[in-house]
């Protein structure tokens, strides 16, 4: 698929026209959003800084068929302190193109209030989501079975997605999910 940056927005008025499914992603800093932003485009289109929390903008790709939106880190999205987190909170309440929300966290931490928090608010809004277990070649098998049964647990996500961006693993079945479940079907709304 075949992504291009479109723009950055501290405003939700910014934000581009809502006329394709969008996929939000969110997670703690340096959970991998850019990272798998650049998995799915096959290409560096996201900046990957090596200080966590540098994304303080909504950042929206696109292809012909949808967008995805990376949001700011924990931290900045959730503390509602700076522009950056407004336009998260506007964006998850009135953008009618939101199909659904990747939930982006380390496979290596625990389930915490940050993610919990955020679960809360899309379950409030009735917007689906999915955990997506980044850096999963970062643990032997016994450790990633282990954590992937715990977080599933904790987490209740209706789908679970183990993933690495520098194997490339895990990344076609997300793909897959994503535009199958939440892109192709225009009557899919938020449930």
């Amino acid at each position: 698929m075949r992504f291009k940056f479109i723009k950055s927005v501290t405003k939700f008025k910014d934000c581009p026209p809502a006329n394709l499914p969008e996929i939000l992603i969110v997670g703690r800093s340096n959970a991998g959003k850019s990272s798998l932003i650049n998995r799915f485009a096959n290409e560096k289109i996201a900046y990957v800084s090596s200080a966590p929390g540098r994304t303080t903008l909504l950042n929206f790709y696109q292809t012909k068929t949808h967008r995805i939106v990376d949001s700011p880190g924990y931290g900045f999205a959730i503390g509602g302190r700076k522009e950056g987190d407004v336009a998260v909170q506007e964006y998850l309440n009135m953008r009618s193109t939101l199909k659904g929300v990747l939930v982006l966290m380390d496979i290596r931490r625990k389930w915490h209030t940050d993610e919990q928090a955020v679960v809360d608010l899309l379950a409030i809004r009735g917007i689906p989501w999915a955990l997506v277990l980044t850096k999963a070649d970062k643990l032997n098998r016994k450790e990633f079975e282990r954590q992937t049964r715990e977080l599933k647990k904790q987490s209740q996500a209706p789908q679970v997605f183990p993933v690495s961006s520098l194997k490339k693993t895990g990344i076609n079945e997300l793909q897959k999910f994503v535009f199958e479940n939440w892109v192709q079907s225009e009557d899919n709304e938020p449930q």
